[in-house]
């Protein structure tokens, strides 16, 4: 279950970190291993994150946490990401 605030959540820890991973979302979001998934790979999809790399850390491609959240905007706005109510 995505909301955009687990989304705003994660973003500001993939931001702090400057990467993801699975371990991450699930450690600081709080969410279980299926959601943690679903986070990363939306913020993939949302040009936040690139794909897995060594030692499946996902690198940040946005350039700060505020030009992450317009990116997850506008993949909500375009339907790339879809939220559950």
């Amino acid at each position: 279950m995505i909301t955009r605030e687990l989304l705003v959540d994660a973003v500001r820890f993939v931001a702090r970190a400057g990467f993801g991973t699975q371990v991450l979302m699930q450690r600081r979001v709080r969410v279980g291993f299926v959601t943690a998934s679903q986070l990363l790979f939306a913020l993939q999809d949302a040009g936040v994150i690139g794909p897995p790399g060594d030692r499946q850390r996902r690198p940040m491609l946005a350039a700060d946490e505020e030009s992450a959240l317009v990116l997850v905007d506008a993949a909500i706005s375009d339907g790339r990401i879809g939220l559950d109510a």
